[in-house]
């Protein structure tokens, strides 16, 4: 078996690259161009509201996949087994729910950031400051992990440095974003969504094929242990369980379908129907996409494992983020551009997201800031200042992957970690907000920092204190050099594909779990040892699959309480409208006597009626005192 480690990119390898990234520039530029006469926020941050479905449709999907399961899901499946799987089953289930409650809640209130929902809510500036803080710095955070993801996969396979392909990568995305706007973003996310599909089938294809076929790669994951789906076991400890990557994924998810970037793919539809459509459209996407890189893991193993060459354990790479790319490098740099193919693929998935998530971020803080300020810009002013609010974004991005680097773990559990600490609070919140009309300010306030509190120290303690998970076992390295029997006594002239000294002295301290063992992935420890520096503190062992639901669940325990204890201090005019309660609570309500909840307006108007329905949403806003400043009408005669 030949398997040789000096394999670069070549001429045609880059030039695939280049033609992918630079097609974004060009879109970009095409709608900066064809609407330099419509430059309004409305135009550069929902599209105008006349985007077409499918587009929209896999924007909201790509969107949130991105570099991070390119890479993360693979390695994880190679590392601990198929379990994964079962969080795109989770994810499919919040996109139904998101379809049914979250779209018909914010499509009708014509609101351009999400948080200006909380506004009207509770009618606090400071807690949407708040809870738009806290969401902010959980979008940053990941859109900096999103943008490491790639710049480690050329690290790994061209040598690449890693602050150069950050700033290519960064600044690249910021370009495009700032200048075409929303529309820019939505249409290249269509088109990087066909280029990621592409890549995972070549990758499935050329790796299955070097194996012997598709079952016989199947076969020899089997072997090796990789083949699970077996763990219903409810313990919270275990890395991945039935329970808790579909309980997990669809809070998860929930945490994505109350961002801003899915807000402003659903305003974008021209009505609640389309904007239905577009989110349940992503259950196929979802599916799919979860079934291909569970192919590609294991045709990752079966590989390694054929070649009896375990590039993780022999030295070659340092990260299990590495494994995908690397394997691309050495099994298709055979043919001509296929491996730029590849990387460019990696790239799409993390141009897609860091674009969504900067002109997201960009939204939130212009929406939320600028109506607080004395100054008062033109339309044209406004959207100017927008896109030098997203460049800013972007630049903050790009520093913030520098740090990110130093992070512990593969990139999945990193989004996990961060979904947990600052976004899971955040849905808490949201459904606080849309589900009990009783709930204050004062509680959610409450809620949410001791939720954040919470998760920060669950997170930080189980990365410092937690017990470390135990994959399987890796595949052999008997097959990593040309000549084994050469390799002591000609150490000069042997052809190895490692580091001798690496592999000769390497010591593995790793705690495995082999397939007939405990399940696989478990963070048990040693007899009367609970962590890797014998903490007793047994929350720090959790799985980080669990993070997102334990934070929600905090969040609305305290928030539920703080509420009732506070319910004296809420006044007949701090009661909501029932517009901003979820339509299948109103009824549970109203059935309980809370005769506030009973509508004054039609909550889904009969088609064709939208436009007065809408009218009279504003007219109640403004009785109630609380002006609608973000329908395009309003905010200009406040200008």
């Amino acid at each position: 078996m030949t398997f040789v480690q000096d394999v670069s990119l070549i001429g045609w390898d880059y030039l695939v690259m280049a033609i992918i990234i630079a097609f974004p520039v060009f879109v970009s530029a095409w709608y900066a161009f064809r609407d330099k006469n419509k430059l309004t926020r409305s135009e550069y941050l929902l599209g105008g509201q006349r985007m077409n479905l499918i587009p929209v449709a896999m924007s909201l999907f790509v969107t949130f996949q991105s570099a991070v399961s390119l890479i993360g899901a693979p390695g994880e499946i190679y590392s601990f087994g198929t379990s994964y799987l079962l969080i795109y089953i989770g994810i499919s289930l919040s996109y139904v729910v998101s379809a049914w409650t979250i779209v018909p809640l914010v499509y009708p209130l014509e609101v351009t950031s999400i948080y200006q929902y909380l506004d009207m809510r509770f009618q606090s500036k400071t807690l949407t400051g708040l809870i738009t803080g806290i969401a902010a710095a959980r979008l940053i955070c990941y859109m900096a992990i999103a943008l490491l993801a790639p710049a480690l996969a050329l690290q790994a396979s061209v040598d690449l440095p890693l602050w150069l392909s950050i700033l290519v990568v960064g600044g690249v995305c910021t370009l495009y974003t700032s200048v075409g706007g929303i529309k820019s973003v939505i249409w290249t996310d269509a088109f990087q969504t066909v280029i990621v599909f592409a890549g995972i089938f070549a990758c499935i294809i050329k790796g299955s094929t070097m194996v012997g076929g598709f079952r016989n790669a199947w076969s020899i994951a089997d072997e090796g242990g990789r083949v699970i789906f077996d763990k219903f076991k409810p313990d919270p400890r275990i890395r991945m369980t039935f329970w808790g990557t579909c309980i997990g994924g669809i809070f998860m998810w929930l945490n994505m379908a109350f961002d801003q970037s899915s807000l402003q793919r659903i305003r974008s539809m021209k009505s609640v129907q389309a904007a239905r459509v577009s989110t349940l459209l992503n259950i196929p996407f979802t599916l799919l996409y979860g079934f291909l890189l569970l192919n590609v893991g294991i045709v990752l193993y079966a590989y390694f494992s054929h070649i009896e060459c375990d590039p993780l354990k022999s030295g070659a790479i340092s990260n299990k983020n590495q494994l995908a790319p690397y394997f691309v490098l050495h099994s298709m740099s055979d043919i001509t551009g296929m491996a730029g193919f590849y990387l460019a693929t990696l790239f799409c998935g993390s141009l897609s997201t860091l674009s969504s998530g900067i002109n997201a971020l960009a939204a939130i803080l212009v929406e939320g800031v600028l109506p607080l300020c004395s100054y008062r810009p033109t339309e044209r002013r406004a959207t100017i200042l927008t896109k030098f609010t997203v460049a800013g974004v972007g630049v903050a991005t790009v520093g913030l992957a520098f740090i990110a680097q130093y992070m512990w773990g593969p990139v999945t559990q990193m989004v996990g970690s961060i979904n947990g600490s600052f976004g899971s609070p955040v849905v808490g919140v949201f459904l606080l907000a849309s589900m009990v009309p009783w709930a204050n300010k004062y509680g959610v306030a409450t809620g949410v920092t001791t939720s954040v509190a919470f998760m920060l120290t669950l997170t930080l303690g189980g990365q410092a204190f937690g017990a470390l998970p135990r994959p399987l076992p890796p595949a052999p390295i008997s097959g990593c050099y040309l000549f084994n029997d050469t390799v002591q006594n000609d150490t000069s002239s042997s052809k190895s594909i490692f580091d001798q000294s690496r592999l000769l002295n390497l010591t593995d301290n790793t705690n495995y779990t082999f397939p007939n063992s405990t399940a696989a992935g478990t963070t048990q420890m040693p007899p009367g040892v609970s962590s890797k520096y014998d903490a007793k503190f047994f929350l720090f062992d959790i799985s980080y699959e669990w993070y997102t639901v334990l934070g929600t669940l905090v969040c609305m325990a305290v928030g539920l309480l703080v509420s009732f204890l506070t319910r004296h201090t809420v006044t007949k005019s701090d009661k909501p409208d029932p517009e901003l309660i979820l339509h299948f609570c109103r009824r549970f309500w109203i059935t309980r006597g809370y005769t506030s909840m009973r509508p004054e307006t039609p909550t889904e108007p009969p088609e064709g009626q939208e436009k007065k329905h809408l009218e009279t949403k504003k007219n109640v806003q403004v009785k109630n005192g609380r002006k609608d400043l973000h329908t395009d009408s309003l905010r200009d005669e406040k200008l």
